[in-house]
């Protein structure tokens, strides 16, 4: 719930700098800007505003030294703003799409992503991820969702072990 007189984005802003969260999932809608080549994250607005964009510049901001992996469930999420600019602020692993994903397409694949990530043996991001893909390749052949996941992982970067 958004307290009165504040707002959707506030109350993220707060939550993530106020805590250390190993793992940061947005699933909304993101826009990359070519000519400015920034990138854009939307949060629900209040009032007659139905949307409030914030550059990735400020997302990222928000994020604490704690943070180990950013999931952009969004389209084109892995443009190079988004990517680089959280792994500019620190962030060592971030997983974007490519290109514009369907809603229901990028929640099959996060479920199947983290299933694999904290299932039976808690697997590695970089194995969750190809697992993933080769799930929805197999079930989805003909879409091309199971391509669209980018996964970009700092070289210097412990991976730690996720407890679920």
């Amino acid at each position: 719930d958004v307290p009165a007189g504040s707002s959707f984005a506030a109350c993220v802003e707060e939550t993530l700098r106020n805590g250390d969260w190993h793992i940061v999932h947005y699933g909304g809608h993101t826009h990359y800007d070519v000519q400015k080549s920034t990138g854009y994250v939307f949060f629900p607005g209040a009032g007659i505003q139905a949307v409030e964009p914030m550059t990735i510049d400020r997302f990222a901001m928000w994020l604490r030294s704690a943070t180990r992996f950013v999931f952009l469930s969004s389209c084109t999420s892995a443009e190079e703003a988004f990517m680089f600019r959280l792994v500019k602020e620190g962030v060592p692993a971030i997983l974007g799409f490519l290109w514009k994903v369907e809603d229901e397409m990028a929640r099959e694949f996060a479920i199947c992503f983290y299933d694999r990530l904290f299932g039976d043996g808690e697997q590695s991001l970089e194995y969750a991820c190809l697992q993933a893909k080769k799930e929805m390749h197999a079930s989805h052949a003909d879409n091309p969702i199971w391509a669209a996941p980018v996964l970009v992982i700092q070289a210097n970067y412990e991976e730690p072990r996720f407890a679920a």
